[in-house]
Formats: structure tokens, C-alpha cells, sequence
């Protein structure tokens, strides 16, 4: 007799940086057995790609592109299929820098919000002539970053990759069209508080954000503020 053919609900989960839903199952062992994986090689690049690669096996939309997805959005998609596939609830160890003691909490991942900064905006006016148009990093700049041999230069390589159009007049170019050389000497002529601005993009883009109120040994009340993956401990 043939083995049954287990089913699983689906959900729908929304990609913070389109706002589009799309249909999710639970991740299984097969998926832990690749976080897992990940997890041991101690490489962020291959962690990151294992959450890719989980992310896309759990969408059952045929038009869900993983590639596509930004950074904030696979930590998020992450995040909540592992509420949905293993629990709601993820411990989280903090080390007080005041009086050097480690604190945990349970934390409930359902409560943990997607803070997204007023402030940000991705459109950038260089000139009265000129503006840019800048789209979110995604995981295909993890090869190009890997291979920078300086902070600075991942930076400007992730900077160029981000800058989505340029219009000027009643044009809207493509800036990957373009020569590399001729994007290179593009973003080097951009003035200091234009590059500001794009930094700024970079700073205030959509994060995960839950605080923790606690009072430590000294009993001085202090706040924690969890915004990314590693905040909560939860790969495993």
C-alpha cells in the first residue's frame, strides 16, 4: 500500500516591499533540514540563500519570484512562516551592557511589527533637471558584496545596483542599460547632499521592530528594540 500524501493549510502572507499576497504552506523537514545546514556553515551568505530557497518552496503561486524579493521582505516572510510552521513563540537572550547580565524573554512573533520610517522615500532630486529613482537591495547583491574588498566599495557596488531609473526632462532611462563605466562616473558625480539622501534611503528602509521593556539588575528600567533575524534566534 502506497504511503498518504500529507496536506498542509495554506495562508496568505503579504511581500512588505510590493504589498501583493501570495499563498504559503508551513515549511517541513526538508526546510529545517536546509536551515539547519545553513546554520552550521556559519556563512551569512548561505544563510541568507537557505531562507531564500525555504521562502520559495513554501509559495505556491507560479508567479512568486524569490530573486526579486528585498532584503527586509525575506526576514519577514521568514519570520512569520516560522510562526505559522514551528511556533508563535521565540525565546530571545539579551545581554544587559549596563550591568553585564544575559536576560531572556518569550517573545510572541505575531505582535512583532514592520516599522516603516516616514521619512523614507525613494525618490532622490539630484538637480532641477535630474532625479533618481532607487529600488531595494536584494539577495543577488550577496555575490557582489562578498567579493568587495572594503565596506565603502560593497556600499557604492550596492548603491549603483539600487539606483532603478534616472529622469531627466520627459526621460526615463534604465540605469543597468548603461555602461558600467558610465554608471560609475554618474554616481561619482553626485553631489554630497544628494548622496546623503540616498544614504538615507538606505537607513530608513522597512525593518522588524519589537521592544522590550524590562527592569535590570540595578533596577533601572531599560528598552531593547529587536529589528532583524539575529535579534530573535530563530533560524533554528
Amino acid at each position: 500500500m502506497p504511503l498518504p500524501k500529507l496536506q498542509y493549510p495554506t495562508f496568505e502572507l503579504e511581500v512588505p516591499s510590493t504589498k501583493k499576497s501570495h499563498k504559503f504552506r508551513p515549511f517541513l523537514v526538508s526546510e529545517e533540514k536546509i536551515l539547519l545546514l545553513a546554520q552550521e556553515s556559519g556563512d551569512l551568505k548561505e544563510i541568507i540563500l537557505a531562507l531564500k530557497q525555504v521562502i520559495s518552496n513554501c509559495c505556491s503561486d507560479p508567479e512568486f519570484d524569490a530573486e526579486a524579493l528585498a532584503t527586509f521582505d525575506i526576514e519577514w516572510l521568514f519570520l512569520k512562516l516560522r510562526s505559522r510552521s514551528v511556533s508563535n513563540k521565540a525565546r530571545v537572550y539579551l545581554l544587559d551592557n549596563e550591568d553585564s547580565k544575559e536576560y531572556n524573554f518569550e517573545v510572541d512573533l505575531d505582535t512583532v511589527n514592520l516599522f516603516r520610517n516616514p521619512e523614507h522615500d525613494p525618490i532622490i532630486k539630484l538637480t532641477n533637471d535630474v532625479t533618481v529613482i532607487l529600488k531595494y537591495p536584494t539577495t543577488h547583491m550577496i555575490d557582489a558584496i562578498a567579493q568587495m574588498a572594503t565596506e565603502t566599495k560593497a556600499f557604492f557596488e550596492v548603491m549603483k545596483y539600487c539606483i532603478d531609473y534616472v529622469i531627466t526632462g520627459k526621460e526615463k532611462i534604465k540605469f543597468a542599460d548603461n555602461e558600467e563605466a558610465d554608471q560609475d562616473q554618474f554616481v561619482q558625480s553626485i553631489d554630497i547632499s544628494s548622496f546623503t539622501k540616498i544614504t538615507k534611503f538606505f537607513e530608513t528602509m522597512p525593518r522588524m521592530h519589537y521592544e522590550i521593556d524590562y527592569k535590570n539588575s540595578l533596577g533601572h528600567n531599560r528598552k531593547a528594540v529587536l529589528k532583524n533575524l539575529n535579534d530573535f534566534f530563530i533560524l533554528g
